[in-house]
């Protein structure tokens, strides 16, 4: 069992280091109400981890001697080892689904969801399949002890996708609703800051166009003065002409 337990350890650990690592990028794009972000990123775990799970899980399927061995070398335990193993992690290839999503609902700040999932997974399943296999398998209550485990990761994983789905697709449809309406938003300030400047522009145009008018006007009276003074010195001029 120890073997078994050190193995699910060496399956866990990555998992754990690779969600942890994207949880702060999830959670800052929730909080910058990004969804596409948030779902990208989330896309990306998904995949990693599944890959990795699925990966992790052929190799124990395949070698599952060569796996035992660099544990023990003790030749009898590997090979009951062995045997243990491939049904110990005969559903390992989907739990990283469960690690992605578990850890990603921490990131959108429903830790609670979270945490009744781990404790549904080891606690609330594996414990009372540990005494109910063996007594359904009772010609041999050992492998049945060993099928707890995938038996409860497979309805753990089952939930958590189930739940995944619900929870996080509400989450990312009320965060798209309120960037929608933050863009709204700004899209009305913007607008109202452009008809203000036009407004301001126009006022100053209207201004300068009577400014230019009333000096227009002034300009028109000031020749026409111009040209009556000219005038009058003509008439003087004629007038002392003609006296002359």
């Amino acid at each position: 069992m120890t073997v078994l337990s050190s193995i699910m350890m060496f399956c866990m650990m990555p998992l754990q280091g690779i969600t942890q690592g994207a949880q702060p990028i999830v959670s800052y794009n929730f909080g910058a109400k990004n969804a596409s972000r948030v779902k990208e990123t989330f896309r990306y775990t998904f995949i990693v981890c599944c890959a990795y799970t699925f990966v992790l899980w052929g190799v124990v399927q395949l070698f599952p001697q060569a796996v035992a061995r660099a544990f023990s070398s003790d030749e009898e335990l590997i090979v009951y080892t062995s045997r243990a193993l491939r049904i110990y992690m005969a559903v390992a290839c989907v739990f990283g689904a469960q690690i992605a999503c578990q850890q990603t609902f921490v990131a959108i700040g429903k830790a609670g969801i979270s945490f009744f999932l781990a404790v549904l997974r080891k606690i609330i399943l594996l414990l009372p399949l540990i005494y109910i296999m063996p007594a359904i398998f009772s010609s041999d209550p050992a492998t049945a002890i060993y099928a707890a485990e995938p038996v409860a990761d497979f309805l753990a994983v089952a939930t958590t996708v189930s739940c995944f789905i619900v929870f996080f697709g509400r989450a990312m449809k009320k965060l798209e609703a309120e960037q929608a309406e933050e863009c709204a938003r700004a899209d009305a300030v913007q607008n109202e800051n452009l008809n203000s400047d036009n407004g301001e522009t126009q006022s100053a145009g209207t201004g300068a166009t009577v400014f230019f008018a009333a000096e227009d006007k002034g300009g028109a009276a000031a020749t026409a003065l111009t040209d009556g003074a000219k005038k009058g010195e003509s008439k003087d001029f004629s007038s002392h002409k003609e006296n002359d």
